[in-house]
């Protein structure tokens, strides 16, 4: 438990001192769902690596990896590094799918699986 004083307002008049005692926080009791939290907002700390949209579709290809259960994956290489991602075939519709895009075609679903933590780093570029 903590106690904490009041600041000084602008006016440079001053609250009252207030001591304020903080509860103790609740048992985690859903581990799983604290682990998704932690590692959404601790993945900016832990993976500094991953390249910005800006390095991954400027002058870049993303070619077809492989197909799996509804989710087209397609591979880019950036800055040496090969990165896998996720299109999903209910949000492609009817549109024609080609082995080799320019990657700035797929940014919309290279974002969404920057979002989603499914632009993963692989160790080679599958054909």
């Amino acid at each position: 438990m903590g106690i904490w004083k009041a600041h000084p307002v602008r006016s440079g008049t001053y609250l009252r001192v207030l001591r304020v005692r903080l509860a103790p926080l609740p048992p985690i009791r859903n581990v799983q769902f604290a682990y998704q939290i932690w590692a959404v907002l601790g993945q900016r700390e832990l993976n500094q690596m991953t390249p910005t949209i800006k390095q991954i579709v400027i002058n870049n290809t993303a070619r077809f990896s492989f197909y799996r259960s509804g989710n087209i994956f397609y591979a880019v290489e950036v800055s040496g590094q090969n990165y896998q991602f996720p299109v999903s075939l209910e949000d492609i519709g009817g549109a024609t799918l080609t082995a080799e895009f320019k990657a700035i075609t797929l940014m919309r679903y290279i974002r969404k699986a920057l979002a989603d933590g499914t632009f993963v780093k692989t160790s080679r570029l599958e054909s």
